[in-house]
Formats: structure tokens, sequence, C-alpha cells
């Protein structure tokens, strides 16, 4: 018997298929992250959603109101609400009147929020290197599968915001077929390669309809 068929006679019953396999290593690998999430919010003293919070503002495109930080973590404003006043007093973000709109209440890290923001982040380099190891080829092919199953997310409601190329109203997709770079971005009016594609993009602006790659 060949090796070939000695493996599938052994796994044929107990073989979960392809995509129930990738289903398996997307869960195994989201445990992971949410373990290291774990105990950097531990070491921190902080649980996972005022970690979530602080990180998310420490971006300077985020939203920094309850409800537009709420719509990025997708969650609900109360649940936001009661990080905010945990993280207010222990120091680590303010709250403000919009001087444009003294209804609206801005968040703002302190000093001292920053750095904790910036050691949380620096906890991922593990994560970080990782990745840096892998081929380029096998990085592209990730960022892509990550674009369409967040996009994917997104259209199912489980995601609130994603800043991607795909649903910006500056992506040309494949503007120029057989190239290097084939999109175009219409922001910086410059062609870009699949290397280049956003996932979290400052300048984003939605498109009603999004346009598939």
């Amino acid at each position: 018997m060949s090796e070939k068929s000695a493996f599938k006679k052994m796994f044929s019953k107990t073989d979960p298929g392809l995509e129930e396999k990738i289903l398996i290593g997307l869960e195994q690998i989201g445990r992971a992250i949410a373990m290291l999430q774990d105990h950097e919010s531990r070491a921190q003293n902080l649980s996972d959603l005022q970690m979530n919070v602080i990180v998310s503002l420490l971006e300077p495109h985020h939203a920094r109101t309850i409800g537009g930080v709420a719509e990025e973590l997708n969650l609900t404003p109360p649940t936001i609400s009661d990080a905010v006043r945990v993280l207010e007093k222990k120091d680590i973000l303010s709250k403000t009147r919009d001087p444009k709109d003294e209804r609206v209440v801005r968040l703002d890290l302190t000093a001292r929020g920053k750095s904790m923001a910036r050691r949380l982040k620096e906890k991922q380099n593990p994560l970080l290197n990782l990745i840096t190891h892998l081929a380029e080829e096998e990085k592209v092919s990730l960022l892509s599968l990550l674009i369409k199953l967040t996009k994917f997310f997104q259209d199912k409601g489980l995601v609130s915001v994603a800043r991607l190329c795909v649903n910006c109203q500056y992506f040309h997709p494949n503007q120029y077929p057989g190239k290097e770079k084939p999109h175009h971005c219409g922001f910086v009016d410059s062609p870009f390669g699949e290397p280049e594609l956003q996932i979290d993009c400052s300048k984003h602006q939605v498109l009603p309809a999004s346009t598939d790659l």
C-alpha cells in the first residue's frame, strides 16, 4: 500500500474536511490571541474591554465618543460607558466637551493612558515576529484572506466598523489588469498592489455598496 493511500485510509473517517480544518485553525488562533490579551490586561489591572477601549483610542483616526467607540468595538454604548467610568477614575482617560458641539463628549487618553496603550500594543510583538517570518507571498495571501473574511463578517453585521479598501469609495479595483499594481486609489490618485491593500485606513470613506476584488 502506498504512503498516500495508507494516510487516506487512516484518516478518512476522522478527517473533518478542508473547510472545517480551516475553521478549527482560525478558532485556535482566536483563542491564542484572546489569551495574550487577557494576560496583558490582567498585568495592567484592566479588563479585556478596558484594554480594547484604550488601544482603540490610541489610533488617531478611530472614534473618540462613547457611541463611536461602541461602534468600533461592536458593543453597546452603556457597556462602553461602564468601562469609560472606571478608566476615568484610574486617570487613564479624560472626558471633555467638544468645543464645536457641547452636547458631544470626547474621550482622550491621558499621558498615563497613552503610555499604557503603547505598552499594550508593544506586547503584540510576538505575533508580529511570527508574521515577519512568513514568506512575502504568504503574507499577501493572508492579508487578502483577512480582508475577505472581515468584509464577510461586516456584511453579516458581525463587524460594525471596517475601514477596508474593498468598501471604500476611493477604491478602483483592477483598473490596470495584468500590472504589478492593478488597483487605483482615488484619494492619492495612484496605483497600488495587493500588499498595499488597507485593512484600517485613516482616509476611508465608506460606500453604500462595496466593490469586490
